[in-house]
């Protein structure tokens, strides 16, 4: 019996229509248990029905669709499906079992072990392999010929498996402190090194205490960063490869606002205002911790002028 195998393109766009599917349905689930707070969270899990959807549902919606239908609707929509690599038959409910469990080995592999079907003979992925099953054309279906549709779809694909494989790894090291949370952290929570890092690069002097610190950035503290210490606030970021630093003392301080949007989107805007200069911070609005720097920078002014005074 003559099969064609499914292409990569084909099965790429597959990926795109199943992620995109399970990424809206969980994100809406989520919204409306966790609420706005859920989007810019720094844990790797809020709760139980957090990982619940965001492991478990994903594990059902392959494996169900697998046993019972040999097809995701993302491989229904290009006419492509699951088979066992001998018979060619539907997989069985175990095999379904075996390949929902193997996309860790996806996960794992960062995508590489989507992307060995690229020199495996009968293009199987690690997943593949670890159910013996094999992608496969069903039918007539129409040809994807213009190179345009190829690179879209690789493109949407990759996109996609690099989102989902690297996403558990990155908040992960944003838990465990090697890059930045996505919340305003209190001095004391940051890891010493941190604190270290700015000195050796003159963003602060050795002898500051932080007091809250946040960073919009996703992989480095400096790519920019926003602080409160015992002496002053500080704001820096990088441009062009020069780091920049903006700072004034508590006691130069003559006035400080809030800006918020109120949306999770965007972070909340604090501008701080001296006799001669103004600078502005930024600060993750994940459980008011926003409003928190905004009370705390008050405090700290109120406590430096008596002490001046």
């Amino acid at each position: 019996m003559e099969i064609k195998l499914a292409s990569l393109t084909r099965r790429s766009l597959a990926v795109f229509i199943d992620f995109s599917l399970l990424l809206c349905v969980q994100m809406f689930l989520l919204h409306q248990i966790y609420g706005d707070d859920y989007f810019v969270s720094p844990k790797l899990f809020e709760g139980v029905l957090d990982f619940l959807f965001n492991w478990v549902f994903p594990q059902l919606y392959f494996l169900i669709f697998w046993a019972t239908k040999g097809a995701t609707p993302g491989k229904m929509a290009l006419s492509i499906k699951v088979v066992d690599k001998d018979s060619l038959q539907m997989p069985s409910v175990s095999q379904a079992l075996k390949r929902s469990f193997g996309l860790y080995l996806v996960i794992l592999t960062f995508g590489l072990g989507y992307l060995v079907l690229l020199i495996t003979k009968r293009s199987q992925t690690l997943h593949d392999m670890f159910s013996g099953t094999i992608v496969v054309k069903g039918g007539d279906v129409t040809e994807f010929k213009e190179p345009i549709f190829r690179v879209v779809g690789n493109v949407l694909a990759a996109v996609s498996i690099v989102f989902f494989s690297s996403s558990p790894y990155l908040v992960l090291a944003s838990s465990l402190g090697f890059v930045p949370r996505s919340e305003v952290v209190y001095g004391d929570d940051l890891h010493s090194s941190v604190h270290s890092l700015l000195v050796e690069k003159n963003i602060l002097q050795e002898r500051e205490k932080i007091v809250l610190y946040y960073s919009s950035s996703t992989f480095s503290y400096l790519e920019d960063g926003n602080i409160l210490t015992d002496e002053r606030v500080v704001s820096y970021w990088q441009d062009d490869d020069k780091m920049k630093v903006n700072s004034i003392k508590l006691n130069d301080i003559e006035d400080v606002e809030m800006n918020s949007s109120g949306s999770w989107l965007e972070d909340t805007v604090i501008y701080v205002y001296s006799d001669s200069e103004f600078l502005t911070l930024v600060a993750g609005i994940y459980k008011g911790k926003d409003k928190e720097f905004f009370e705390r920078l008050k405090k700290y002014i109120k406590i430096n002028r008596e002490i001046t005074s």
